[in-house]
């Protein structure tokens, strides 16, 4: 497996960039895998009323994620903290499993990075392609819910 330095460059903020550094040619993506490589430490544990939680410091790299969150929803979860560790890099982030924050700024970055991590824009044009425009056939390409396939669609215009 391949490491990222942990001296970050713009392109490490960028998950199409992360993904061609780390070999990742198609989907699913292996998210875990990705965090390995970003040396961000992923603790399972029981979460009730939390999603995922995000703690970096200058030394660590740290996402806790509820163990009893259904598989595809806990690969976006990953991939959404993910996305804050390396969009705001220092602090503490929460995601409450009832009150979903998606007004914020930051909020909004971290699934704009989590949709293009778990499904690239290449990777999504040519499931179109090759497999098939439903949402929910390209949702179990990409090994997420029809919700953020949908969701994903909508960004890049094609729904």
């Amino acid at each position: 497996m391949t490491q990222i330095s942990p001296t970050r460059s713009m392109s490490d903020r960028r998950p199409e960039d992360i993904l061609v550094r780390l070999g990742i040619e198609r989907p699913p993506i292996d998210v875990f895998e990705v965090a390995r490589a970003l040396e961000i430490e992923v603790v399972q544990l029981e979460m009730p009323g939390w999603d995922c939680a995000v703690r970096t410091t200058e030394k660590s790299k740290q996402i806790w994620l509820d163990q009893a969150v259904l598989p595809r929803r806990k690969r976006f979860n990953l991939a959404h903290a993910i996305g804050h560790v390396q969009l705001h890099p220092l602090g503490e982030y929460r995601d409450s499993t009832y009150v979903p924050d998606t007004t914020s700024t930051q909020e909004r970055e971290a699934n704009n990075f989590a949709g293009k991590l778990l499904m690239p824009e290449e990777m999504t044009y040519l499931g179109i392609r090759v497999y098939s425009s439903s949402a929910f056939k390209l949702a179990d390409l990409f090994d997420v819910s029809p919700e953020a396939m949908n969701w994903r669609l909508k960004a890049l215009g094609l729904r």
